[in-house]
């Protein structure tokens, strides 16, 4: 059945097809497990058009009954028309002292083997529990061939990402990782937070988008929420004495401008125009000593102005960065646990679920 696989294989799609995993007679009920297992982690990747055994076998037994049947020219040949693929997946199940599974993986087009693999167990549960990696490392060749990129974000800076429990980097990822077609899990941590484990499937050159929103610890969230009111307070704080100086340093302004007056309502400039004049005094008036009065209240007000307009501005670039230190006061609420009640069949009874 092999070699009429890959007499049969075209195409350049990365199509695969599998056959049934050759065992022992007494390891049969295991074989089909293991194939059924094998069958679905091929399926998971997303890279493959693929054949199940089960298709395979469907097909054969077809071509093998019109063959019997004298079927030559002009019988339409299902085999032929229903299998394009370019890669074969051949296993192999054996027991001695221990488990051995052997997965072998053959390109038709060239007829030469790509990969063959071995996984080894003691226990079938062992054995079951190591096809994903081993399927995924049989099918490395292609996968790596079959090439896509994956763009991580994530709602935290600072939170570690892994790739398949390898580090690549720290949020903000500047760049997309290249990364072999098929599934994989993107894990990302930060302290504080609750580990986030993403399972991904990438398609040959497509783009996967991944957004992590990373939810905090009840200690961290507290934290957050205390110093996010204390920097609410103190962004209020600074806005008020903001406002309140370039109000006051407004006001200083004017009472400057009605002490410095005219040359004809009052202030220093009236009596500085009866100086100029050669006239110092008018009964019990004293222009000179009133003049001196009106140029220290002009003064005293300018440079409390000039301070109260100091003292606005920079509390208003302080209150500026407060703000931009602050956080949206909702920013978690829709990652807090949740806590909810079912009832159970038959009442009486309650299930409690938490959820993010």
């Amino acid at each position: 059945m092999v070699l009429l696989l890959l007499a049969l294989a075209t195409g350049a799609t990365p199509s695969l097809s599998m056959t049934d995993v050759e065992a022992p007679g007494a390891l049969a009920p295991l074989a089909t497990a293991v194939g059924n297992s094998l069958a679905s982690e091929v399926q998971r990747t997303g890279v493959f058009t693929f054949t199940t055994p089960d298709q395979l076998r469907a097909v054969l037994s077809l071509d093998r009954q019109k063959q019997l049947l004298g079927c030559e020219e002009g019988c339409s040949t299902p085999l032929q028309s229903f299998i394009d693929t370019r890669y074969l997946l051949t296993a192999k199940l054996a027991h001695v002292a221990d488990f051995t599974l052997t997965l072998t993986l053959l390109d038709s087009t060239t007829n030469t083997r790509l990969a063959t693999e071995t996984l080894k167990a003691t226990t079938e549960r062992e054995l079951v529990a190591g096809l994903r990696a081993l399927v995924l490392k049989t099918l490395a060749p292609v996968l790596k061939a079959e090439a896509g990129v994956i763009a991580v974000r994530c709602t935290e800076v600072g939170a570690e990402v892994k790739l398949d429990d390898v580090v690549v980097g720290v949020t903000p990822m500047r760049e997309a990782l290249k990364v072999a077609a098929g599934v994989h899990f993107v894990t990302v941590t930060k302290d504080g937070f609750v580990s986030s484990v993403l399972e991904v499937r990438v398609s040959p050159q497509q783009l996967s988008d991944v957004t992590v929103r990373l939810a905090p610890n009840p200690d961290t969230l507290a934290e957050w929420q205390s110093k996010q009111q204390r920097l609410r307070i103190a962004a209020w704080s600074t806005t008020s004495l903001s406002a309140v100086s370039l109000a006051a340093g407004v006001l200083l302004v004017s009472l400057a401008r009605a002490a410095y007056g005219s040359e004809a309502t009052g202030g220093f400039l009236y009596h500085r125009a009866f100086l100029l004049r050669g006239i110092e005094t008018e009964g019990a008036i004293d222009h000179r000593a009133l003049m001196a009065e009106f140029r220290k209240d002009v003064v005293g007000n300018q440079t409390g102005a000039w301070v109260a307009f100091s003292v606005g501005a920079a509390a208003a670039i302080g209150a500026t960065v407060l703000w931009l230190l602050t956080d949206d006061s909702d920013r978690y609420d829709a990652l807090k646990p949740a806590v909810g009640v079912t009832l159970l069949p038959g009442g009486g009874f309650g299930a409690l679920s938490f959820s993010f």
